[in-house]
């Protein structure tokens, strides 16, 4: 008896060990501990104070979709490539809805990790198709809300707004991660440049949502001299505002990294910054921008 108890406290003494030196694992569920509300209401208030003093959303980002994550032992390299032209965030694309809430858990804790150590925002997007919005609310608000084992959140998120753009599917949604988040928590939209479609929920979404991001994608015009591109630009930002009915409506512009070049991605940036672009600039995809278009963005986007 006395050997079997002292096997007990033995196997006692070791559990509570490993639970000292363990690092602890945050799980994503319903039902969140006391220690992990802490934590997860602390952040988004700061990421609500943020937003209120400077958009979350300004400086310059690069944006990756949930393809091309860097391998888990090139991250370091990869956050690394990005601290060297001053990249202030990562556009982070955590799923689709036809992905699992988190289609690389292990890829987002990992850059999470990375790039907060480089003082680099995460913010996190989902391109949602809303023809079941009940799930995809939870896509946006279940990350918004995720801690990771390392103690680390998003610093956002945005929602990728382009294939059921049906008023009442867009207000559901909106409405449904309203009542999710805290009432300050910014929301970032995603929209298509007016340029490449004007028919699209523009009021609803200017009046609901604190950052609009146009895709200004020009990669498919014919003509690419500066003047063509500089026009792309500026057309889609002032038919923008006029589609909005907001003049002081809150911009960040992605400019287009797919099949352009250094120069182009200039003309971009020079057009936004005449237009008044307010809350920052950032490329698409981060994998295929060249070292090139990130100088661009270093040496003119300082105050973007």
């Amino acid at each position: 008896m006395k050997r079997i108890f002292a096997l007990l406290i033995l196997f006692s003494v070791t559990l509570q060990s490993q639970a000292l030196h363990s690092p602890k694992v945050f799980k994503l569920s319903d039902d969140y501990d006391q220690e992990i509300r802490k934590i997860t209401k602390r952040k988004l208030k700061k990421i609500a104070r943020r937003h209120k003093k400077d958009f979350i959303t300004s400086g310059k980002g690069v944006w990756v979709n949930v393809w091309n994550y860097p391998e888990t032992e090139d991250t370091k390299a990869f956050i690394k490539r990005l601290d060297k032209f001053d990249i202030d965030t990562i556009y982070l694309q955590i799923n689709r809805s036809t992905t699992e809430i988190f289609k690389n858990k292990d890829g987002v804790d990992q850059i999470l990790l990375e790039a907060h150590k480089k003082n680099i925002n995460v913010i996190g997007w989902s391109y949602c198709y809303l023809n079941d919005v009940d799930t995809d609310s939870k896509k946006f608000y279940r990350p918004a809300r995720y801690v990771s084992p390392h103690g680390e959140m998003l610093d956002g998120m945005a929602a990728d707004i382009e294939e059921n753009t049906s008023l009442s599917a867009v207000r559901k949604y909106t409405h449904q991660i309203k009542e999710a988040l805290p009432e300050d928590y910014p929301l970032i939209a995603i929209v298509y440049s007016p340029k490449i479609k004007t028919k699209y929920p523009w009021e609803f979404i200017a009046n609901n949502w604190d950052v609009l991001m146009p895709m200004t994608y020009w990669h498919s015009l014919k003509a690419r001299k500066h003047d063509d591109i500089y026009n792309f630009v500026k057309d889609s930002i002032v038919q923008l505002r006029k589609l909005t009915k907001k003049k002081d409506l809150n911009i960040h512009m992605i400019t287009d990294g797919d099949r352009t070049n250094a120069y182009e991605v200039k003309a971009s940036i020079e057009a936004a910054r005449d237009l008044g672009v307010n809350a920052g600039i950032s490329i698409y995809p981060e994998h295929l921008a060249t070292d090139g278009m990130l100088e661009m963005l270093k040496k003119h986007c300082d105050n973007c």
